[in-house]
């Protein structure tokens, strides 16, 4: 994609979205949130329905569960819905424009309430407590209570730690969520976020027909620039594994510490598999 398929901001993606969106003939919803944007703008989850109204086989795209990075996942979801594929009678494309549009529109990774969605959706029996050992320890260094100074090292007990944890135990313990620190950095919340439930309900509402689900989730924030990664969620079985990579090659790979990616906790993708439950591929 060129540079003309990225909007400047969350409205114009916004607009560009329902635009391509309408004239793909797809039906529209859109879900408000009670937070405004930054001059008091309404805030919505833009969901764009493509295909059969009773689907048994639907395709669930989503952008923007990171705010700042819906602005690659809207570009995707406009240039599909400029050529949009032709859909067997039983199938359907749901396409979920930015999951966080207070992040999108106000330039951040995590909501109003500095929650990482990404890290929001637990099951009914994981409790929003806890921190990873490593996270409790580097607490003063990931979250300092003012910008670091020369005097303070910061660059040096990054490397020093590094050095004693390892890189991919330290990427573990740091990025894979937690919820003791509502200030600090991949904070997972106290409950489930007032936007996530309210595309939960939604989602549970519109997908009861269908038999099988697959989703896809864009993020723009790991592995190298210009190059896409394929990560594949525990829930997939080996034989779809295989498949995979048989179609795609390198690209794929498990969520893994060992890769440029980290285990999570809360991940969207999973509360979808908890929500659909055998449904979900």
């Amino acid at each position: 994609m060129s540079s003309k398929s990225f909007a400047s901001d969350y409205f114009l993606a916004r607009e560009a979205f329902r635009q391509a969106a309408g004239n793909a003939g797809s039906v529209l919803f859109a879900l408000p949130l009670n937070e405004p944007g930054p001059h008091g703008e309404e805030l919505t989850i833009d969901i764009a329905w493509l295909g059969s109204k009773q689907p048994s086989q639907v395709l669930l795209h989503l952008s923007g569960v990171h705010g700042v990075e819906g602005f690659v996942g809207s570009a995707i979801q406009c240039r599909v819905l400029a050529n949009p594929p032709s859909l067997p009678d039983d199938h359907a494309i749901v396409f979920v424009h930015v999951v966080n549009p207070w992040g999108m529109a106000w330039l951040r990774r995590t909501n109003e309430n500095n929650v990482d969605l990404n890290r929001n959706f637990l099951t009914s029996d994981e409790p929003y407590r806890g921190a990873p050992d490593g996270y409790v320890q580097l607490d003063s260094l990931l979250n300092p209570k003012r910008v670091p100074r020369m005097l303070d090292l910061f660059y040096s007990r990054c490397l020093f730690s590094i050095m004693r944890f390892g890189f991919a135990n330290l990427k573990e313990a740091i990025a894979s969520g937690q919820y003791e620190y509502p200030q600090g950095l991949f904070f997972g919340g106290t409950q489930l976020e007032p936007s996530a439930r309210l595309l939960s309900d939604w989602l549970r509402e519109h997908l009861t027909c269908a038999e099988r689900i697959a989703a896809i989730d864009i993020h723009s924030g790991l592995g190298k620039s210009g190059e896409a990664v394929l990560f594949v969620s525990g829930n997939h079985g080996l034989t779809e594994y295989s498949i995979l990579k048989e179609n795609y090659g390198e690209a794929v790979q498990p969520l893994s510490k060992e890769g440029v990616a980290y285990s999570i906790s809360g991940m969207f993708m999973m509360g979808l598999t908890h929500l659909f439950e055998t449904r979900m591929l």
